[in-house]
């Protein structure tokens, strides 16, 4: 399959298409897929699910979660803050990226993953003119997180937005989960019974 990738758009103007966005890809996953029980009475149930089930899947190896601020990232590195909300049928994903410029941001769907992944770095020009540093609290570097998708998804749907230091990402949530169908096991007679094993056919 191969790659798609845009540029996430600073705005949204009118005439603009949202999908020609920034930094937005899609491959195939190899890795095995995690354990799921049955699917809850809507998407967004599943999608909360499954991010528990990470988390604990994560923390039983001595990490910290997926849904933590610093899940999946090694030590020195920092990490947005992100909202996960459902609105008119779509799932909304939200990353606070103040600071940062909209070619440093990535995106990219990993078969059910979504994962916002990039760099902010800042101009040390006023602090190497002033007289004295007191603190530097601006966190900078690399930064990854991963979000679980719900199942039934649509990938092809992705949009993403960055304005006023907050990217928004859209995907269309499933309009409705498939439904199992109950089968009647019916019981035959045990005079049908004795001619089966007899070879003789049932009329």
């Amino acid at each position: 399959m191969k790659n798609a990738q845009a540029e996430v758009p600073s705005a949204t103007s009118p005439g603009q298409d949202p999908r020609t966005g920034a930094g937005i890809s899609r491959r195939e996953s190899q890795a095995p897929a995690i354990g799921r029980e049955a699917a809850p009475a809507s998407p967004f149930g599943l999608l909360r699910r499954m991010m528990e089930d990470m988390d604990q899947l994560v923390s039983g190896f001595g990490g910290r979660g997926l849904t933590a601020r610093s899940g999946l990232l090694d030590e020195g590195l920092w990490s947005p803050q992100v909202d996960v909300l459902e609105r008119n049928g779509n799932l909304i994903v939200k990353a606070d990226l103040p600071g940062m410029r909209r070619e440093d941001i990535h995106v990219e769907v990993l078969k059910d993953l979504l994962i916002i992944e990039g760099e902010r770095s800042f101009e040390l020009e006023e602090e190497e003119e002033a007289e004295g540093i007191w603190s530097l609290e601006r966190s900078t570097g690399q930064f990854r997180r991963v979000i679980p998708l719900p199942e039934g998804i649509d990938t092809e749907s992705i949009q993403a937005n960055f304005e006023n230091g907050v990217l928004e990402v859209s995907l269309r949530l499933p309009g409705e989960l498939p439904q199992g169908k109950r089968i009647e096991v019916k019981g035959g007679s045990r005079e049908q019974a004795r001619r089966m094993t007899r070879g003789k056919p049932i009329h």
